[in-house]
C-alpha cells in the first residue's frame, strides 16, 4: 500500500556574505544530507507493486508470422487475454505458461523446434509448466484468458506466455511475453 507523507526541512547558513554560496551550501550540501535518511527508509520500503508486460523472441510462418498480443494488464483479481494472431485457421492452439526464459528441462532457450515439428525459424523461447488449449478460428485467432488471484501474495510474481498453432503437418510459435503482477 502506498501511504503519501509530508515533510517539511529548513536549512540555514552562518555568516554568508555571498548569496551565491548561501545557496549552494544549502541546495549542495545540506538538504541532501538532511533527506538522506528519509529517502533511505523510503526506498527500503519500496515494494514494486506495478503491472508490467515485456513482449521478447519473434514468431514464426509465412507470409505472416504468428504474434502474440496481450489486453489488459496482469494486475491482481483482473483477467488478461492472451491472442495468438495468424495462426493455421479452424486449428488447435496452445498457450504455453512458464517460469524460465533460459532453461527447459535442462535444454537451453531459445532452442529450435524444426527437429520436432516446427516450421522454419520457429522456437521456444520460454519453458511450459502449465498450458490452456483452444480452437482457433477461421482467420487463425485464439484467444487465452488468464485469471489472476485477488491476493497481494502475488504482487512481483512473473510469468512466460508463448502461443503454438498446429497446422495439418507443422507448427508456429510466436513471440514471448513477461508478465509480472502488480496492482
Amino acid at each position: 500500500m502506498i501511504t503519501p507523507r509530508e515533510y517539511g526541512f529548513g536549512a540555514f547558513v552562518n555568516n554568508a556574505s555571498v548569496d551565491a554560496d548561501a545557496s549552494a551550501a544549502i541546495y549542495t550540501d545540506a538538504i541532501p544530507e538532511l533527506l538522506r535518511p528519509t529517502i533511505r527508509s523510503a526506498l527500503q520500503s519500496w515494494n514494486n507493486s506495478l503491472a508490467g508486460l515485456q513482449s521478447f523472441g519473434t514468431g514464426c510462418g509465412t507470409p505472416t508470422a504468428y504474434n502474440q498480443t496481450v489486453t489488459g494488464l496482469p494486475r491482481i483479481g483482473t483477467t488478461v487475454t492472451y491472442r495468438g494472431n495468424s495462426g493455421y485457421a479452424n486449428s488447435l492452439a496452445v498457450l504455453g505458461v512458464g517460469f524460465s526464459s533460459t532453461v527447459w528441462n535442462g535444454n537451453p532457450l531459445p532452442a529450435s523446434l524444426v527437429p520436432f515439428g516446427g516450421g522454419p525459424g520457429c522456437m521456444a523461447t520460454n519453458d511450459i509448466v502449465i498450458n490452456e488449449v483452444a480452437v482457433a478460428n477461421a482467420s487463425g485467432l485464439a484467444t487465452f484468458s488468464v485469471s489472476l488471484p485477488n491476493d497481494t501474495g502475488f504482487l512481483g510474481f512473473e510469468y512466460l506466455t508463448q502461443c503454438y498453432s498446429f497446422g495439418p503437418s507443422t507448427f508456429r510459435t510466436s513471440n514471448s511475453y513477461r508478465s509480472i503482477v502488480g496492482l
